[in-house]
Protein backbone atom coordinates (compact mmCIF):
# COMPACT_ATOMS: atom_id res chain seq x y z
CA UNK A 1 0.00 0.00 0.00
CA UNK A 2 1.32 3.50 -0.74
CA UNK A 3 0.33 6.83 0.96
CA UNK A 4 0.14 10.20 -0.73
CA UNK A 5 -0.75 13.33 1.56
CA UNK A 6 -1.89 15.96 -0.19
CA UNK A 7 -2.43 19.35 1.59
CA UNK A 8 -5.92 21.42 0.91
CA UNK A 9 -6.71 24.71 1.22
CA UNK A 10 -3.28 26.13 0.37
CA UNK A 11 -3.14 29.68 -0.29
CA UNK A 12 -5.87 30.28 2.23
CA UNK A 13 -3.82 32.79 3.97
CA UNK A 14 -0.67 33.46 5.09
CA UNK A 15 -0.60 31.43 7.67
CA UNK A 16 -2.08 28.87 6.69
CA UNK A 17 0.76 28.52 4.34
CA UNK A 18 3.35 28.20 7.13
CA UNK A 19 1.69 25.29 8.53
CA UNK A 20 0.88 24.07 4.98
CA UNK A 21 4.61 24.11 3.57
CA UNK A 22 6.11 22.88 7.14
CA UNK A 23 4.19 19.08 6.20
CA UNK A 24 6.59 19.77 2.87
CA UNK A 25 9.71 20.33 4.49
CA UNK A 26 9.03 17.39 6.77
CA UNK A 27 8.31 15.15 3.60
CA UNK A 28 5.03 14.61 4.88
CA UNK A 29 2.97 15.98 1.40
CA UNK A 30 4.04 15.69 -1.92
CA UNK A 31 0.79 16.98 -3.39
CA UNK A 32 -0.61 20.59 -2.57
CA UNK A 33 -4.48 22.08 -3.55
CA UNK A 34 -3.93 25.60 -3.71
CA UNK A 35 -6.91 28.11 -3.91
CA UNK A 36 -6.44 30.57 -6.70
CA UNK A 37 -8.10 34.13 -5.17
CA UNK A 38 -7.38 33.87 -1.73
CA UNK A 39 -4.87 35.96 0.44
CA UNK A 40 -2.15 33.67 0.58
CA UNK A 41 -2.00 32.80 -3.17
CA UNK A 42 0.50 34.70 -4.20
CA UNK A 43 2.77 33.64 -1.08
CA UNK A 44 1.40 29.75 -1.76
CA UNK A 45 2.83 29.84 -5.17
CA UNK A 46 6.02 32.02 -5.03
CA UNK A 47 6.67 29.18 -2.11
CA UNK A 48 5.75 26.63 -4.83
CA UNK A 49 8.55 27.45 -7.16
CA UNK A 50 11.04 25.86 -4.82
CA UNK A 51 9.25 22.65 -5.05
CA UNK A 52 9.45 21.59 -8.90
CA UNK A 53 8.48 17.86 -7.39
CA UNK A 54 5.02 18.53 -5.66
CA UNK A 55 1.84 17.95 -7.30
CA UNK A 56 -0.53 21.28 -8.03
CA UNK A 57 -3.85 20.75 -7.77
CA UNK A 58 -6.86 23.69 -8.20
CA UNK A 59 -9.28 23.82 -4.91
CA UNK A 60 -11.70 26.07 -6.24
CA UNK A 61 -13.35 26.85 -3.25
CA UNK A 62 -14.15 29.78 -4.45
CA UNK A 63 -13.77 31.76 -0.90
CA UNK A 64 -11.87 35.15 -1.66
CA UNK A 65 -12.28 37.82 -4.02
CA UNK A 66 -12.37 38.33 -7.49
CA UNK A 67 -9.16 38.52 -9.34
CA UNK A 68 -10.42 40.91 -12.05
CA UNK A 69 -12.05 43.14 -9.47
CA UNK A 70 -15.83 42.84 -8.75
CA UNK A 71 -16.17 45.79 -10.93
CA UNK A 72 -15.26 43.51 -13.80
CA UNK A 73 -17.69 40.17 -12.33
CA UNK A 74 -20.72 41.61 -10.60
CA UNK A 75 -22.48 38.23 -10.85
CA UNK A 76 -20.18 36.34 -9.32
CA UNK A 77 -20.21 38.43 -6.00
CA UNK A 78 -22.13 39.37 -2.92
CA UNK A 79 -23.40 42.88 -3.10
CA UNK A 80 -23.71 44.56 0.69
CA UNK A 81 -23.64 42.63 3.81
CA UNK A 82 -20.77 41.37 5.97
CA UNK A 83 -18.80 39.07 2.52
CA UNK A 84 -19.79 41.87 0.40
CA UNK A 85 -17.75 41.80 -2.56
CA UNK A 86 -16.26 38.19 -1.84
CA UNK A 87 -17.58 35.22 -4.33
CA UNK A 88 -21.31 34.13 -3.94
CA UNK A 89 -22.17 31.03 -2.07
CA UNK A 90 -24.41 29.40 -4.91
CA UNK A 91 -21.99 30.25 -7.99
CA UNK A 92 -22.36 26.61 -9.18
CA UNK A 93 -26.03 26.18 -8.78
CA UNK A 94 -27.23 29.59 -10.27
CA UNK A 95 -28.77 30.16 -13.20
CA UNK A 96 -28.63 34.07 -13.27
CA UNK A 97 -24.17 33.86 -12.91
CA UNK A 98 -22.57 35.98 -16.15
CA UNK A 99 -21.10 32.77 -17.70
CA UNK A 100 -18.73 35.14 -19.49
CA UNK A 101 -17.97 37.19 -16.13
CA UNK A 102 -17.05 33.44 -14.93
CA UNK A 103 -15.39 32.18 -17.65
CA UNK A 104 -13.04 35.96 -18.17
CA UNK A 105 -12.35 35.12 -13.63
CA UNK A 106 -11.39 31.85 -14.15
CA UNK A 107 -9.11 32.42 -16.77
CA UNK A 108 -7.97 35.13 -15.26
CA UNK A 109 -6.54 32.84 -11.86
CA UNK A 110 -5.45 30.27 -14.33
CA UNK A 111 -2.75 33.17 -16.12
CA UNK A 112 -1.94 34.03 -12.81
CA UNK A 113 -0.93 30.81 -11.46
CA UNK A 114 0.72 30.06 -14.85
CA UNK A 115 2.49 33.22 -14.55
CA UNK A 116 3.81 32.89 -11.02
CA UNK A 117 4.53 29.27 -10.92
CA UNK A 118 5.64 28.49 -14.47
CA UNK A 119 2.71 26.15 -15.39
CA UNK A 120 -0.84 25.56 -14.65
CA UNK A 121 -2.21 23.30 -11.95
CA UNK A 122 -1.49 19.61 -13.00
CA UNK A 123 -5.30 18.74 -12.29
CA UNK A 124 -8.13 20.60 -11.87
CA UNK A 125 -11.35 21.47 -9.86
CA UNK A 126 -14.11 19.09 -10.42
CA UNK A 127 -17.11 20.51 -12.26
CA UNK A 128 -20.51 18.63 -12.06
CA UNK A 129 -23.21 20.64 -13.87
CA UNK A 130 -24.44 22.45 -16.38
CA UNK A 131 -25.13 26.12 -14.92
CA UNK A 132 -22.86 29.03 -16.30
CA UNK A 133 -20.41 28.98 -13.82
CA UNK A 134 -19.94 25.06 -14.25
CA UNK A 135 -19.84 25.42 -18.02
CA UNK A 136 -17.55 28.17 -17.64
CA UNK A 137 -15.44 26.28 -15.26
CA UNK A 138 -15.20 23.31 -17.91
CA UNK A 139 -14.40 25.15 -20.64
CA UNK A 140 -11.10 26.89 -19.24
CA UNK A 141 -9.61 23.78 -18.20
CA UNK A 142 -10.35 21.50 -21.44
CA UNK A 143 -8.61 24.49 -23.24
CA UNK A 144 -5.75 23.61 -20.98
CA UNK A 145 -5.73 20.28 -20.87
CA UNK A 146 -6.09 20.08 -17.24
CA UNK A 147 -7.46 16.52 -15.89
CA UNK A 148 -10.76 17.08 -13.89
CA UNK A 149 -13.42 14.61 -12.55
CA UNK A 150 -10.52 11.60 -12.94
CA UNK A 151 -11.77 10.31 -9.41
CA UNK A 152 -15.29 9.25 -7.80
CA UNK A 153 -16.55 10.49 -4.69
CA UNK A 154 -17.92 7.83 -2.14
CA UNK A 155 -21.23 9.06 -0.01
CA UNK A 156 -20.45 10.99 3.27
CA UNK A 157 -19.57 8.91 6.18
CA UNK A 158 -21.76 8.73 9.25
CA UNK A 159 -18.60 9.98 11.35
CA UNK A 160 -18.06 12.95 9.51
CA UNK A 161 -21.74 13.96 10.04
CA UNK A 162 -21.03 13.16 13.72
CA UNK A 163 -17.95 15.02 14.31
CA UNK A 164 -19.43 18.33 12.21
CA UNK A 165 -22.78 18.11 13.97
CA UNK A 166 -21.01 17.97 17.61
CA UNK A 167 -18.64 21.03 16.14
CA UNK A 168 -21.75 22.59 15.60
CA UNK A 169 -23.26 22.03 18.71
CA UNK A 170 -20.29 23.36 20.74
CA UNK A 171 -20.52 26.28 18.42
CA UNK A 172 -17.32 26.43 16.37
CA UNK A 173 -17.18 28.12 13.33
CA UNK A 174 -15.54 25.62 11.60
CA UNK A 175 -18.26 23.30 11.85
CA UNK A 176 -20.67 25.81 10.38
CA UNK A 177 -18.45 26.04 7.02
CA UNK A 178 -19.82 22.08 6.22
CA UNK A 179 -22.90 20.41 5.59
CA UNK A 180 -23.51 17.52 7.66
CA UNK A 181 -24.86 15.77 5.52
CA UNK A 182 -21.74 15.72 3.20
CA UNK A 183 -21.07 14.98 -0.42
CA UNK A 184 -23.34 13.32 -2.53
CA UNK A 185 -21.72 9.91 -4.48
CA UNK A 186 -20.20 10.85 -7.89
CA UNK A 187 -18.46 8.93 -10.64
CA UNK A 188 -14.99 9.83 -12.34
CA UNK A 189 -15.86 10.75 -16.25
CA UNK A 190 -15.41 7.87 -18.48
CA UNK A 191 -11.85 8.67 -19.83
CA UNK A 192 -10.58 8.14 -16.00
CA UNK A 193 -12.85 5.27 -15.03
CA UNK A 194 -10.28 2.72 -15.27
CA UNK A 195 -7.48 4.02 -13.21
CA UNK A 196 -10.39 3.66 -10.04
CA UNK A 197 -9.15 6.73 -7.87
CA UNK A 198 -11.73 6.98 -5.36
CA UNK A 199 -11.79 9.90 -2.92
CA UNK A 200 -13.35 8.85 0.29
CA UNK A 201 -14.31 11.37 2.86
CA UNK A 202 -12.74 10.42 6.24
CA UNK A 203 -13.54 13.54 8.03
CA UNK A 204 -10.27 12.94 10.43
CA UNK A 205 -6.29 11.45 10.00
CA UNK A 206 -7.24 9.19 12.32
CA UNK A 207 -10.15 7.44 10.66
CA UNK A 208 -8.09 7.43 7.73
CA UNK A 209 -5.32 5.60 9.14
CA UNK A 210 -7.66 2.91 11.04
CA UNK A 211 -9.48 2.14 7.78
CA UNK A 212 -6.24 1.31 5.96
CA UNK A 213 -6.00 -1.77 8.50
CA UNK A 214 -9.14 -3.55 7.22
CA UNK A 215 -8.62 -6.16 4.70
CA UNK A 216 -11.42 -4.69 2.43
CA UNK A 217 -8.45 -1.56 1.60
CA UNK A 218 -5.17 -3.59 2.04
CA UNK A 219 -4.79 -2.99 -2.20
CA UNK A 220 -5.36 0.09 -2.20
CA UNK A 221 -2.84 3.60 -2.55
CA UNK A 222 -4.62 5.77 -0.76
CA UNK A 223 -3.94 9.66 -0.99
CA UNK A 224 -4.44 11.50 2.58
CA UNK A 225 -5.83 15.01 2.36
CA UNK A 226 -4.49 17.43 5.42
CA UNK A 227 -6.50 21.12 5.46
CA UNK A 228 -4.03 23.32 7.88
CA UNK A 229 -7.54 25.63 8.89
CA UNK A 230 -9.13 22.80 11.08
CA UNK A 231 -7.09 19.57 10.75
CA UNK A 232 -9.91 18.42 8.60
CA UNK A 233 -9.03 15.84 5.86
CA UNK A 234 -10.08 13.29 3.70
CA UNK A 235 -8.10 10.30 1.20
CA UNK A 236 -8.59 9.76 -2.12
CA UNK A 237 -8.14 5.79 -2.80
CA UNK A 238 -6.41 3.81 -5.75
CA UNK A 239 -7.52 0.42 -6.10
CA UNK A 240 -4.12 -1.81 -7.21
Amino acid sequence: MKMIVRIDDVGFTDVCNIGAFETIDNGVATAADVMLECPGTVDALLRLTRYPWISVGWHAHMWGSPVLGGDKVPSLTEHGGEFDGRFRTDLRSSEDVDEAEAYAELTAKLERCRAILGRYPDTGAGVRGNTPFCRAMARVQQERNIPTNFMSRQAGDPRTTEKILAGQARGEKWAFLYNPKGMPASHADLKWAGRKIVNADGGCLTWIYGRTLSPRWRKITIQCCITPKIGRGFCLCRRM
